[in-house]
Formats: structure tokens, sequence, C-alpha cells
């Protein structure tokens, strides 16, 4: 069996948009986008930048086919307040410490404090998993702060697969999930093996 991002599927909850692949127009999807939903002024050119932010940062993630998808609970408000972005890796369970290790090599980034992190290994339906949530926090000294980012991994070894789906999202909200790894085990659990 086989698993890929065109054939790996989630079932999302309301609010959860799709977004174009990278390399796509999606300066231009944005517009149409934001367009077809008859906003006001204030709230049309904040949900269209919101757009582009999230799109920005799905492109500048590790490199590879992914889908990732803004969380716009109410589009009246401008707001894009979240980001989940899912990629399918060749890489079986057994190389489950590998992956860790690779996460935890990531924190080490300059000018990123990691705050709170946490890791579990759980069974989930469609196979084990690793659970990673912290929050991030810029300690660069620009003139401009950066807001702390809340940040949850789920790392999904398909069961009877070489497969590992990896679903990352990022909030600015800290207050939208009272748990967000629970959430996302949640939408884990609803990933269906095509």
């Amino acid at each position: 069996m086989t698993t890929s991002a065109e054939t790996a599927r989630l079932d999302l909850p309301v609010g959860w948009v799709p977004l174009p692949r990278t390399g796509s127009n999606q300066e231009g999807w944005a517009d149409a986008y934001v367009a077809e939903l008859g906003l006001e002024e204030a709230a049309a050119f904040s949900l269209h930048f919101g757009l582009l932010a999230v799109m920005n940062t799905a492109a500048a993630m590790r490199p590879g086919e992914r889908q990732s998808y803004a969380f716009i609970e109410d589009p009246t408000t401008g707001m894009v307040r979240a980001l989940l972005s899912v990629q399918v890796w060749g890489l079986p369970a057994a190389q489950r410490q590998v992956y860790r290790e690779r996460i935890e090599a990531e924190n080490t980034a300059e000018g990123i404090e990691v705050i709170n992190q946490t890791f579990e290994e759980r069974i989930l339906a469609a196979g084990p998993a690793i659970v990673m949530h912290d929050f991030t926090v810029a300690v660069s000294e620009g003139e401009q702060p950066v807001p702390a980012l809340e940040r949850g991994v789920v790392a999904l070894f398909v069961e009877g697969t070489d497969a590992m789906i990896e679903l990352s999202m990022y909030t600015q909200d800290l207050l939208l999930f009272d748990d967000m790894t629970a959430y996302l085990v949640e939408l884990a659990e609803g990933f269906v093996p095509a």
C-alpha cells in the first residue's frame, strides 16, 4: 500500500480552507477567494494579508510536496487564525527516533527560543505517532516585535506502509485552542489512508 500527498485524506472541520500549492499564483488565488466573500473593505484587506502571510509561512517550510490549510473561523473578522500543513514522507515506523531527533535539532535555530516543549508517543487508529507541542518566541532584537507562536506536530507512521504523515499546526492566537495537542491528534485520527 502506498500513501502520497494526493491520496492521503483528512476530514477537517468547518473553517479550514485549502490553500493553493506553493509555486502557483497564490496572490491571484487570495484576491479571488476574498472577492467571492463580499467582505467590507477593512476585513477584505486584513484577510488577504493574512492569507498571504500563512502561504508564505507554508512556502518557507521544509521542501517537499505538502497541502496547507488556513483556519478562517469567521471571514468577517478578516482573521486567519491558524495554519495547518500536511506533508507525506517515505519514513517507516522504525525510524521514529531519527525523526524525533531531527525535530529536536531544529529547535536550535538561531533567534528562536522554544518554551514548554513536550513529546509523547501514542498509538492512533492508523498507526504509531509522535506528538510534539511547544511555544516559540523570537529573541532577535529587530525593531518590530514578533509574536509568540504556538506549535503542534503529529507525525503519524501509517501501519502497513513506509509512509509518515506529518501534520504541523501554527497559531499566533495563544487562546485559540484549549488543548492544541488534543485537537491535532483528533485531526490525525480522522486520517483516511487511500
